[in-house]
């Protein structure tokens, strides 16, 4: 509401509430003014002092210190309409400057294998990581980072419960492990789309699953694998470059996740 009234945006004279105080106190003035014109309209008009230190300073003491206090009003309010300006000018330049380090950042990861080779939004990303940056808020959404991590953390569950029964070709268990599976993807997904991160460059190859069945739902899953480790090593980075904020199961979940999905396509070594 302070925002809305004192909008650093618009100029002092253009806000609505500078002409409402700058109007009633006119109006007061013209009205205490005019309760003292009847008194002094019967005194003859001179110009030596005694006259004028009557009319100002005894007659219309009211009238102009009605004037004063909507003056000084007035001046406090341009006081704080400067100070919104000027640190909506500090939000914006910071804004800016913070765009330009994590953009570095992001570029000097990109050199990484984790994330050569991945294509993504910047601008749609950001917006999600840091809904008030135009605001100020220069700090990582800690709720927004907590949603992925539930994400995460049952992609990495899902990938623990086909690990567990990996060795079986085809039986109803893994099957239902493997649809619990791609409704884990699914949910990665939503940030892939959100963020637009897809991998444009090679991924390593593995083996796979061992068994007839298990390998052709492997191989329709594949590339729901590499997204989601290509996602969850980008929303790393961008946790990564908070340093007022440091989240250890998000860390642990998507390290986790990481090797899981390394391991789901055959590679147990996680490449660095």
């Amino acid at each position: 509401m302070n925002k809305v009234v004192f909008d650093p945006g618009k100029g002092f004279f253009d806000l609505p509430i500078v002409w409402w105080v700058g109007g009633s106190g006119l109006a007061l003035f013209v009205s205490a003014f005019m309760g003292y014109l009847e008194p002094v309209s019967n005194l003859k008009f001179c110009w030596n002092p005694s006259c004028l230190n009557y009319i100002f300073l005894d007659v219309m003491k009211v009238p102009l210190g009605v004037l004063a206090v909507f003056a000084a009003i007035l001046g406090l309010m341009a006081t704080h309409h400067r100070s919104k300006q000027m640190a909506d000018q500090n939000n914006f330049t910071n804004y800016f400057t913070h765009l330009k380090e994590l953009r570095e950042y992001l570029d000097s990861r990109s050199d990484s294998d984790q994330l050569q080779g991945v294509e993504y939004s910047f601008g749609r990303a950001y917006k999600c990581f840091y809904p008030h940056a135009k605001r100020g808020g220069l700090t990582i959404s800690s709720s927004y980072v907590s949603e992925v991590c539930s994400s995460v953390a049952e992609l990495n569950d899902a990938l623990l419960r086909v690990d567990e029964i990996r060795s079986s070709d085809g039986d109803e268990t893994c099957s239902q492990a493997l649809e619990g599976l791609e409704a884990a993807f699914k949910r990665i997904a939503r940030y892939s789309t959100s963020w637009q991160v897809r991998r444009i460059g090679p991924f390593p190859e593995g083996e796979g699953f061992k068994g007839n069945f298990q390998k052709v739902l492997f191989e329709e899953m594949r590339e729901d694998a590499v997204d989601s480790f290509s996602t969850i090593a980008f929303a790393m980075c961008f946790v990564e470059f908070d340093p007022f904020f440091y989240s250890d199961d998000f860390t642990t979940q998507g390290t986790l996740c990481k090797a899981n999905l390394m391991k789901f396509m055959g590679m147990p070594e996680l490449f660095e």
